[in-house]
């Protein structure tokens, strides 16, 4: 309704959909990921129900945007009672860039480009602009897109990666460039350490729900970086075995990363602390919906992080 709309709070609009659903035929949710939680959690609780299966047993899907489903997914599964499909929807402020191919066929959440409505080409690392028929498997690019007139063509700012060419170009949306944890060089990219926090928590048999993440490059007492995750949860568990894990896993994932932990001995094990929902749900509140519910996650000095965090 438009009395929903309406509202900014993120809690009071979940309250007013949870009056205005709870006797509706639900079949499909389309929504920010983070929406999604908020309502369902609201639902669960105002009506002391089990999950949503109960509400909504014709529910057959989920459609989400404007953020990756990874770090919701565990949560909305169990909250729903069943394991619906998850589509994503690649929009942005200026144009719907992609839709999702069937991660049944692809095993990802990959997408393909919207070629009727957007004009695309790439920009590489050496600066060099390309088409969509010159892309590699593996090349990782920034985005360029005008309208079908041409009349403006940019960079929006999105760095995707080729993971499929034939039959057809799927990409995965890695996020924002130049946004990537870097102490010596590595470069490790916001949609790879997603992957890495993912791949963590699996090892710790699902404990924790992280609802978001923040890492920076830390010292410890010697002056020896390393990274600093910070886990918007209010779950108990060992930070000290999910620092092992995160560490394991991003040896795994980055070569580079490897090298430095172990043979040149330049960065130092992985440290993970905690910070409460409801400080970053405040946050979020106050500032997320003015910025496209875009929450930075990686800050370049342990500094920013800090000034950031003051601010919560």
């Amino acid at each position: 309704s438009e009395l929903c709309n309406e509202l900014c709070n993120l809690e009071e609009k979940a309250d007013a959909l949870a009056i205005e659903c709870r006797d509706q035929d639900i079949r499909f949710i389309a929504a920010m990921p983070n929406y999604m939680q908020q309502l369902s959690r609201t639902l669960n609780r105002k009506l002391s129900l089990n999950n949503l299966s109960e509400l909504w047993p014709n529910l057959e899907a989920l459609i989400f945007s404007g953020s990756p489903i990874g770090p919701y997914r565990d949560e909305l599964k169990k909250s729903l009672g069943k394991d619906l499909p998850f589509y994503g929807i690649y929009f942005s402020s200026e144009a719907p860039i992609g839709f999702e191919a069937d991660p049944v066929i692809t095993g990802r959440h990959a997408y393909q480009l919207n070629l009727e409505d957007v004009v695309f080409s790439f920009k590489k690392e050496d600066g060099s602009i390309h088409g969509v028929g010159d892309l590699n498997l593996g090349d990782e690019v920034d985005l360029l897109l005008s309208m079908a007139n041409g009349l403006e063509h940019y960079q929006n700012g999105d760095r995707l990666r080729v993971v499929q060419t034939t039959p057809k170009l799927l990409f995965e949306v890695l996020g924002r460039s130049g946004e990537a944890m870097s102490i010596f060089g590595e470069k490790i990219t916001e949609r790879d350490l997603e992957v890495i926090l993912q791949n963590s928590q699996d090892d710790l048999l699902g404990e924790i729900q992280v609802e978001h993440f923040f890492i920076y490059p830390d010292e410890d007492e010697t002056g020896k970086p390393f990274y600093h995750w910070v886990l918007v949860t209010d779950d108990q568990f060992s930070h000290e075995k999910l620092a092992h894990s995160v560490d394991k896993t991003t040896q795994t994932a980055s070569f580079p990363y490897q090298l430095m932990r172990h043979k040149l001995e330049t960065i130092g094990p992985a440290q993970v602390t905690t910070m409460g929902r409801e400080a970053f749900n405040q946050y979020f509140e106050r500032v997320g919906f003015s910025k496209q519910l875009k929450v930075k996650r990686i800050f370049n000095t342990a500094a920013m992080f800090h000034d950031f965090r003051q601010n919560l």
